[in-house]
């Protein structure tokens, strides 16, 4: 354990050489930690939190599963404790992701877990190349994950009691990928590195074939794409692209620029018919998504610039626009913003412990965001110009951005394989 602590703090003391340093990060974690571990591992231990027992009811309403732990407010997120929390033998690879009551999360040693969103017991353990994994997609009965240039699909019931199982299907993506599929209208977009955007139907024959692929792309640090109103937009190559998704075999750009000439750093979101995109000069980018029909896109407006490169995709909730920063600040920005190329102050500023190169998560009137130095913090949607947070839990190394489980538990990952489900006062789920 001492060596990993040694890699970490090797790592982090990098965090600030290049906009794309955090995505660099994790690559070379996941790097050093392959060269250490081995396939088999197992999950190794469930660690008992301040010895309570976590119950297994459930509410549901309307025939959608609901925790049972109280909703997390302004007023008790400070209470927040855990109600389970396990180790993984291998290191933790990225983001958790929950849906209709189970936690998927995946380990660098070759395994995605599918836990009782509850209880955190093990459901099924689906096999998966030893390497970086990506945050699991659930969509259409179908647990996506990206694997060491691989694509893979697992049946959300591909097994129970604990029981491994192998993939539906598999498909080569034409490079390693640090980036989750994103799934839409029965089609995952897979961005690669080097490779450019393809799409394959989630309905697919083992082996699965891309129905299209995007026009090579080289130098790019993949980043998940977003889709909306048919049109796949990606910022992987530190440019702007806009492909249809009506596309066949190989597709040609709707959009291929770059606001202002800048080098763009983060995956892009589109809200209310605007994309919004981070860049390597701090700068947060606001752009009409109807300039996919023409050849260019003038920004709508332009933040002031954050004292170290955007990483993270932003996040649009309340009428805000949340995005983190390499100077180790959540910046809250509103929609509202400007028009012709404006140039927009802040409405709030939060400061965390470190560098953030994860997207904020925003829940209810809440925004939790991860940072290097191991900590999660959590901020109001609406706050004073200086934010303070409302909490502030140290998770783990490097941990990735959190899942919220309908506004009651929150649940962590951080890079030593650790997955934690909080709650207030560490209430059953």
């Amino acid at each position: 354990m001492g060596d990993l602590r040694s890699a970490l703090r090797d790592i982090q003391s990098q965090v600030r050489a290049r906009p794309d340093s955090l995505e660099r990060i994790h690559a070379e974690y996941r790097r050093q930690d392959r060269s250490r571990r081995f396939a088999a591992g197992t999950v190794a231990s469930i660690v008992a939190a301040a010895g309570i027992l976590v119950a297994t009811q459930l509410l549901t309403f309307g025939g959608s599963v609901v925790p049972a732990a109280p909703r997390i407010d302004e007023a008790n997120v400070s209470r927040l404790a855990p109600a389970w929390q396990l180790r993984f033998e291998g290191a933790g690879a990225s983001a958790p992701a929950v849906a209709d009551g189970v936690l998927y999360a995946s380990s660098t040693d070759g395994k995605l877990f599918a836990l009782d969103a509850r209880t955190g017991e093990v459901r099924w353990v689906g096999i998966t190349p030893i390497g970086s994994t990506t945050t699991p997609v659930v969509a259409d009965g179908t647990v996506l994950v990206e694997a060491s240039g691989e694509l893979l699909a697992f049946d959300v019931a591909c097994a129970e009691g604990g029981a491994t199982c192998a993939p539906r299907w598999t498909a080569t993506t034409g490079g390693v990928n640090l980036a989750s599929p994103t799934a839409a209208d029965g089609v995952a977009y897979v961005v690669s590195s080097p490779g450019g955007v393809s799409a394959f139907p989630i309905a697919c024959d083992d082996p699965c074939e891309p129905t299209w692929t995007s026009h090579h792309l080289t130098g790019q640090v993949a980043h998940p794409p977003t889709v909306a109103d048919g049109v796949i937009w990606d910022s992987s190559r530190h440019t702007l692209f806009a492909f249809p998704a009506s596309c066949t075999s190989r597709c040609p750009a709707l959009v291929r620029g770059v606001p202002d000439g800048v080098d763009l750093s983060s995956g892009p979101t589109l809200a209310a018919g605007v994309l919004y995109v981070g860049a390597a000069d701090g700068r947060l980018y606001a752009l009409p998504a109807s300039c996919a029909v023409g050849i260019g896109c003038s920004p709508l407006w332009r933040s002031q610039p954050a004292g170290g490169g955007v990483v993270g995709e932003p996040v649009v909730a309340g009428g805000r626009v949340f995005v983190g920063s390499n100077d180790g600040r959540l910046y809250a920005f509103p929609t509202s913003c400007g028009s012709a190329g404006a140039t927009c102050s802040p409405e709030w500023v939060g400061r965390t412990g470190g560098p953030i190169g994860e997207r904020p998560v925003a829940s209810g009137a809440l925004v939790y965001v991860s940072s290097t130095d191991g900590t999660l913090s959590v901020f109001p949607n609406s706050c004073a110009t200086a934010c303070r947070p409302l909490s502030v839990t140290t998770i783990g190394a490097l941990p990735a951005s959190p899942a919220v489980w309908a506004g009651r538990v929150v649940y962590t990952m951080s890079a030593d394989g650790i997955v934690t489900a909080y709650t207030v006062g560490g209430a059953s789920i």
